[in-house]
């Protein structure tokens, strides 16, 4: 089964972390199929590619349940033309 989740990266006490595409079978850290975006909790930033996230979704990728929080809490910023054009969403930048 594919898993949208975050996958840890930065320095020790500094993290930051990459939404990837991934067997849910795999390590957190391990091989993934697709970098979708990025999260920086330190920063509260996040980019998430709509597009690439759209097309995980429908081929059966499922978000966890932390990465389905952060959509949730960010995609309240975004308006609806900008989530259904496929584009960037403004308030992930």
């Amino acid at each position: 089964m594919l898993a949208i989740r975050l996958r840890r990266c930065g320095a020790r006490g500094r993290p930051a972390y990459q939404v990837v595409v991934a067997d849910s079978r795999r390590k957190r850290n391990g091989v993934f199929l697709c970098r979708v975006g990025y999260y920086n909790p330190r920063l509260k930033s996040a980019h998430i590619d709509t597009v690439m996230l759209r097309l995980w979704t429908e081929r059966g990728a499922a978000p966890t349940r932390t990465v389905a929080r952060l959509l949730h809490r960010h995609a309240a910023g975004c308006t609806a033309a900008a989530r259904n054009s496929g584009s960037v969403c403004p308030h992930w930048q």
